[in-house]
Formats: C-alpha cells, structure tokens, sequence
C-alpha cells in the first residue's frame, strides 16, 4: 500500500501547522484524508474544475469558486445567504483581496451585534460566467462582473447589485441584510447546470 504520513510532534498549534502545510502543496488533485485514512493521490494530468470529488481545494480558499463540486458545500446546503461575485473569467488577485476584506468586516460587524436577532450568516464565492453562461443569465450578470446576494432556501430567490465590479459588492450586502434589496425569484426554482452540458439537480 501507500505510505501514510502520520503526525508525531508536540500536539500544539505551530508544529501541527508546519506539519500540514508540507503536505498542502504537494500537488493538484492529491487529498490527505483523515488520520485512519490511508492518502490518496488522484493525479490525472486534467487539471480542470469538478474533478473526480476528491480534490476539495475550496474548503481552504478565503473566497471559493462556486461550482458543480463547491456550492453545496459553501452556498446552498449551509444556513445564511450566500455573496456571489460574478466574474467575467476569474477574479483578480486584488478583487479577491477586497472580497476577503469585505468578509471580514460583515463577519465582524455580526459578532459585535447586540441586538436580536442577529444577522445571517454570509457565505462567500466567486463565479465564473464564461465557464457557467446559465448562471450570469439567471443572475443577470451576462455583461460579465457583478454581485448577488442569493437564498438558497425554501424560495430562492436573490437580489442583484445594480453597479458591476467588486467595490459595489459592500452597498448591495448592507442593502440586503437591512432589507431594501430588490429579490427576484429564481424561475422554476430549479438552479440551472454548471460548464456546457452538466446538470444540477437541485
């Protein structure tokens, strides 16, 4: 069988992270699974996104790509509204740097809230309207850079910021969250495929 790497250090924070961190480079599609688990390596050569399940690179992404793999596990299977950045192609390094910033602050802001009840919790993503065509339809984003703030629950439905680029991504979250965003409802309320030809069942 395969070699597994197991942990023998002092179980503090610091050697446990530079521990994990020789291993979480080691290349695209490895996994290292739990510590019973033996590690899996499924190096392919493919190289492209939703991939064979094992690679779950956006659990570790400040700001994760919202995909056929991702967005159960980011978006629409956790509680809260979910921010999703839209893209011409990929976001820039200084886009998602803002994004991130922006995160920091709404988290900030609702663990500092007092009152009752407090704000739900934002789950935050980027999309790629180039790869997913049917969702910057949905949203309204076909032009390319834009934001919503969606709801993935009982009616979905999401409001879309007016301004495109990532500095108005800011006015559309504190709109949404005081409640003067403008929600549509998502038609047949059935979220559309992801890429050319694959679809979602949701």
């Amino acid at each position: 069988g395969k070699k597994v790497e197991r942990f023998a250090g002092e179980l503090k924070f610091k050697p446990l992270y530079d521990w994990i961190n020789l291993f979480s480079e080691s290349g695209m599609g490895d996994t290292v699974k739990g510590q019973e688990e033996e590690e899996s390596v499924a190096e392919d050569g493919a190289g492209g996104g939703g991939g064979g399940g094992g690679d779950r690179a956006w659990e570790n992404a400040e700001i994760p790509e919202f995909t056929e793999a991702s967005h159960r596990d980011i978006c629409t299977d956790k509680e809260g509204l979910c921010v999703i950045f839209i893209a011409p192609q990929a976001p820039s390094a200084t886009d998602l740097d803002h994004l991130a910033e922006l995160k920091g602050k709404f988290t900030a802001q609702a663990i500092a809230q007092k009152r009752s009840p407090k704000p739900p919790a934002l789950n935050w993503m980027w999309l790629s309207a180039g790869a997913n065509p049917q969702f910057a339809d949905l949203f309204g984003a076909e032009e390319g850079a834009g934001a919503v703030v969606f709801n993935p629950h009982k009616k979905m439905r999401f409001a879309r910021g007016e301004k495109p680029g990532v500095e108005a991504v800011e006015e559309l979250v504190q709109g949404a969250l005081q409640g003067d965003g403008r929600w549509k409802m998502v038609k047949g309320q059935k979220l559309p495929g992801f890429g050319a030809g694959s679809r979602d069942e949701l």
